[in-house]
Order: C-alpha cells, then sequence, then structure tokens
C-alpha cells in the first residue's frame, strides 16, 4: 500500500498543487506528480487508473526542484482524449509516508474545488 489518500475525479483537465512545497518527482510519462511540503509531508497526485501506460497525454508546467504554492496549475490533460483511450479518470490523492501519523481526517464533500481542504493529518 502506498498510502491513505483520497480518490477525485476530475471535471477539468488540470492538476493543482495540494500544498506549498516542493516538486520532488515526475514520472517519465508525466501522469503524476509528488510533493514535498515545508513540514516533511509527501503527496502523490496520479491522474487516472493505468494512464502510466498513456504517452504524450500530459502537459507538466513545473520540474523536479520547483517551489509551488497551494493551487497553482501543475498540468494539464484532455479528459476526453484519455477517456477515449480508456483511462479511468478516478485520481489517488496520497500521503505517501503518512505511517506516523496518528489520524487522518478526510473531507466529506461529494464535490470539491480547487483549494478546498482534502485531507487533515493529525
Amino acid at each position: 500500500m502506498m498510502g491513505d489518500g483520497i480518490v477525485i475525479i476530475p471535471e477539468e483537465g488540470k492538476v493543482c498543487a495540494p500544498a506549498d512545497g516542493e516538486v520532488i518527482v515526475i514520472p517519465p510519462t508525466k501522469h503524476a506528480i509528488g510533493f514535498r511540503t515545508a513540514s516533511g509531508m509527501e503527496i502523490l497526485v496520479h491522474v487516472g487508473l493505468d494512464s502510466e501506460k498513456i504517452e504524450n497525454e500530459f502537459k507538466v508546467k513545473v520540474k523536479e526542484g520547483d517551489q509551488v504554492q497551494r493551487g497553482d496549475v501543475v498540468m494539464t490533460f484532455n479528459l476526453k482524449r484519455l477517456q477515449d483511450k480508456g483511462v479511468r479518470l478516478d485520481t489517488p490523492v496520497i500521503i505517501t509516508n503518512g505511517a506516523g501519523a496518528s489520524e487522518f481526517v478526510k473531507t466529506q464533500q461529494r464535490h470539491v474545488n480547487t483549494g478546498d481542504n482534502l485531507i487533515a493529518i493529525i
């Protein structure tokens, strides 16, 4: 298991930075982006299921080592083209190093917007 988190289904073809921090990993297919916050929390946003098999569909606007602010657009993609290629758009947002946390509090909202609090770690 990679970690605890939530799944969102994007209504727009963009990924926004989930928190202030640093971009720490972008796989070659650019289907995911990993972030590290100033407090050391690591967050992975993985667009779609089986999206790592799709090439040249993700336009990443940052590079590893870049500093980002919560809400910055860091990636864009075409929702319809991904769906046409058989990608389920379920997008996990995972805390990859949260094993030491005593509790994760996740939003109960069914619809979220850029900037909404999705997960709190206690």
